[in-house]
């Protein structure tokens, strides 16, 4: 019973919810006198009552053999029920170049999407009350260039244009560089744009452009925003629409062919009778000019095929710089620029005075204009196994390729650190250096066993197995 009147009450109120839509406009067609003298105009009015004061409707029809003459609008509020109504008023003047009778057809006008229909009319024209009045051939040519330009749709021509562009010509494999694609748009542009199924075309776009010999750093625009740039002293809305790092692999020269990017453009009534049909679409194509950026080989270099190309500085701290040996110490070590911060790797090298244990790894990438610069951050936990003072520099250094100095460069460690106690170098091996075989041999008791003993409790264990099954037997035929 209570589910059955919670349905009732929902449906009570989806009715009263439509009625109340239904109610909030009321739009009615009202016709002008029917029989009227050549130098008078004959009129349809749309009356239109809603809550709103801004109404879409679409033209009124056109009456064959007359003109129509001027379209002028209305609006005032009136009181219903208590409550305030927009009411507008649209008016349709048309007038006839000669005397006759002329018919308009049933017909229909869209008003906020609703359609509203009306009977057909018959309008009697009959000679002017002036006697002076002429409808000359000047008027009526005007008024048919008028209805021509009501109907006629401008093309402005649109003041925009499609570009790849990249933040360098010339490269060393490996350095980075920075290639976008973008709408520039002029602050002047008159003609109405926009998009044009964008995912559907910038996927076949990305087939086209990318290069195979090179690594991909695509910044995943999700939303497509505007941005102001000036351009030779004229100012544009940028729209761009892919943006990504690239990290050539080897020295093919890369070149991005011409691509285009189709907009919707639109065509615009000048002189429309209303919002309806007053825009018509068209595909207008914009293209990019072909690009090329040349790829240069890294000098020779023993880590050539290994080393990170870029800018770089190395920032680096530790937990402590007086240590004991056998206690553990954090040590942080932070590479900072613009490069492929993906190919960084950072292994101390091997020492008798310390164990070094696999560095905790964070990376933290920032994207500005046309760099992409970052943070990779090393944390090394280190015990010193040997007192005395100790050069860092001598475990931890990083080779790289420094474009701004077109040469091989070292970031290395400028940390010296003291350390004492008691050498451990030649101490018993760790548990967590042995093997799995080891670790089970020191888990084991090393008690010397005679090698008859498991004999023996073998034998004992067989002899109790088989005086239970035949206790077990002999209980079965005795309850039998």
């Amino acid at each position: 019973m209570h589910i059955f009147l919670s349905k009732f009450l929902l449906v009570c109120w989806l009715l009263g919810i439509s009625l109340l839509n239904l109610q909030a406009q009321n739009v009615e067609v009202e016709f002008g006198k029917k029989v009227i003298a050549l130098d008078e105009s004959f009129t349809i009015k749309l009356l239109i009552e809603s809550n709103s004061s801004k109404n879409n409707y679409s033209a009124f029809p056109q009456i064959p053999g007359m003109l129509k003459s001027g379209l002028s609008a209305s609006m005032s509020t009136v009181l219903q029920n208590g409550r305030s109504v927009i009411v507008e008023t649209v008016t349709q003047n048309y007038i006839a170049p000669k005397p006759g009778s002329y018919v308009l057809k049933p017909f229909m006008i869209k008003v906020n999407g609703a359609e509203v229909t009306s009977a057909s009319v018959t309008v009697q024209v009959g000679p002017p009350k002036d006697p002076n009045y002429v409808f000359g051939n000047e008027v009526y040519d005007e008024l048919l260039e008028l209805e021509r330009k009501r109907n006629e749709y401008t093309d402005v021509k649109a003041d925009a244009f499609f570009a790849l562009n990249t933040s360098k010509d010339k490269v060393y494999v490996g350095e980075g560089f920075m290639i976008s694609l973008g709408l520039y748009i002029a602050e002047t542009n008159k003609a109405e744009l926009e998009f044009y199924k964008l995912e559907e075309q910038l996927a076949d776009i990305l087939r086209k452009i990318r290069p195979a010999s090179c690594w991909e750093e695509n910044y995943d625009i999700v939303e497509v925003k505007g941005s102001d740039v000036t351009i030779n002293n004229k100012k544009y809305v940028r729209y761009t629409v892919y943006q990504a790092m690239y990290y050539p692999l080897n020295a093919t020269p890369i070149v991005f062919p011409e691509i285009g990017l189709t907009i919707i453009k639109f065509r615009v009534k000048e002189n429309a009778d209303s919002l309806q049909n007053s825009k018509k679409q068209d595909l207008r194509t914009f293209y990019t000019n072909t690009r090329k950026v040349t790829v240069m080989p890294l000098p020779p270099h023993p880590l050539k095929e290994q080393v990170t190309v870029g800018k770089f500085r190395l920032k680096e701290a530790i937990s402590k710089r007086s240590l004991e040996t056998g206690k553990s110490f954090t040590y942080q070590i932070d590479i900072i620029g613009e490069g492929n911060l993906s190919t960084i790797e950072f292994k101390p090298g091997n020492s008798p005075a310390f164990d070094f244990f696999a560095p905790a790894i964070k990376t933290q990438q920032n994207r500005t204009g046309n760099s992409s610069s970052g943070v990779k951050s090393f944390s090394f936990q280190i015990v010193p196994k040997e007192p005395g003072l100790h050069v860092l520099r001598n475990y931890f250094e990083w080779i790289y390729f420094n474009v701004e100095k077109s040469t091989y460069d070292t970031l290395s460690s400028t940390i010296t650190v003291q350390v004492s106690g008691e050498s451990q170098k030649n101490t018993d091996i760790s548990l967590k250096e042995m093997g799995p075989v080891y670790k089970n041999m020191m888990r084991e008791s090393n008690r010397l066993r005679d090698a008859h003993e498991e004999d023996w409790i073998r034998m004992f264990a067989n002899l109790f197995i088989l005086g239970m099954l035949l206790a077990t037997f002999v209980l079965f035929f005795i309850k039998r």
